[in-house]
């Protein structure tokens, strides 16, 4: 999800406080540390490319 995207959903205004958003690859290895924080099962393929997220404000 890219910032736009964010702020629509959030109804947000970033005038005083802009949002910042990037993308981080992650190694289909280290995806089984982050599973426990999601609320669904992960299948995870280890031919695929994966990325995790990070939104502030």
């Amino acid at each position: 999800m890219d910032g736009p995207t964010l702020k629509e959903i959030l109804d947000f205004d970033e005038s005083e406080y802009p949002i910042e958003s990037a993308e981080n690859p992650i190694h289909p290895l280290n995806l089984t540390t982050l599973a426990k924080f999601t609320d669904e099962p992960i299948q995870i393929e280890e031919s695929h490319l994966y990325f995790i997220g990070l939104h502030s404000d």
